[in-house]
C-alpha cells in the first residue's frame, strides 16, 4: 500500500462509512499530518471506535493527542516515535481548538513510547485537571523517554493505574512513593 520512501496525509472520510469500526491500526505508515478538515478528530463520528494504533509516524505528539482527544470512544491508543524522530514536519494544526478538547474519559491503556519527554504535560494540550479526564487510564506504557524519578509525583493524577512501563528512561537514584500509591489500587501478583 505505501512503499518505503512515501509519506501519507490522514484523511478521515476514507474510514467514516465504516460506523463499526473498533480498531484503526495505521502504525507506520509514514503518515506525516492530514488532508485540511480531515484530520483524526473527525473520528468521533465512528461511536464504535475503541483502538487506534498511530504509533511510528511523522506526527508531533502534542498534534496527534489533542487531535485524538475528541474520540470519547476510545480504549486503547497507541502513539510511539523511532527515538531519533524529527517532527518538523508541518501539518494543519489549531491550538486554540485543543484547547477546549472533552477529554479521552474511557481510555484505559496508553501507549506514549520514544518522544524523548520528561514530563507528562507534554503529552498534549489536554486539559490540566486529572490529564484530560484519564481518571479510567490503568496502563500506562512511557518507554524510551527522558522521564526521572519526578515522574512518580505527577503519576497521581491517574488513580485508576495499575501498569506502569517506564523502560528506557533516565530513572536512577531514590524514588519516594508516599502519596502516591494507594492500598486500594494493589493488585495480587503472581509469585
Amino acid at each position: 500500500m505505501f512503499g518505503s520512501g512515501d509519506v501519507w496525509r490522514f484523511n478521515a472520510s476514507l474510514f467514516l462509512p465504516f460506523k463499526f469500526l473498533q480498531l484503526l491500526s495505521l502504525s507506520n505508515r509514514n503518515i506525516t499530518g492530514w488532508t485540511k478538515n480531515e484530520g483524526f478528530s473527525k473520528l468521533k463520528q465512528l461511536p464504535n471506535l475503541k483502538v487506534v494504533d498511530l504509533q511510528y509516524n511523522h506526527i508531533h505528539p502534542k498534534v496527534l493527542l489533542s487531535s485524538l482527544c475528541w474520540i470519547s470512544s476510545l480504549e486503547v491508543l497507541k502513539l510511539g516515535a523511532h527515538v531519533d524522530t524529527s517532527f518538523n514536519v508541518p501539518t494543519t494544526y489549531n491550538s486554540s481548538t485543543s484547547k477546549k478538547c472533552g477529554g479521552l474519559t474511557n481510555l484505559r491503556k496508553l501507549w506514549f513510547e520514544g518522544y524523548e519527554i520528561n514530563i507528562l504535560s507534554a503529552l498534549g494540550k489536554l486539559p490540566k485537571s486529572n490529564a484530560g479526564g484519564l481518571t479510567n487510564l490503568e496502563k500506562l506504557i512511557l518507554n524510551n523517554n527522558n522521564f526521572n524519578s519526578t515522574i512518580f509525583s505527577s503519576l497521581k493524577i491517574f488513580p485508576s493505574l495499575k501498569h506502569l512501563n517506564l523502560a528506557a528512561n533516565e530513572i536512577n537514584g531514590n524514588i519516594e512513593m508516599n502519596g502516591l500509591l494507594r492500598p486500594s489500587s494493589y493488585q495480587s501478583l503472581p509469585h
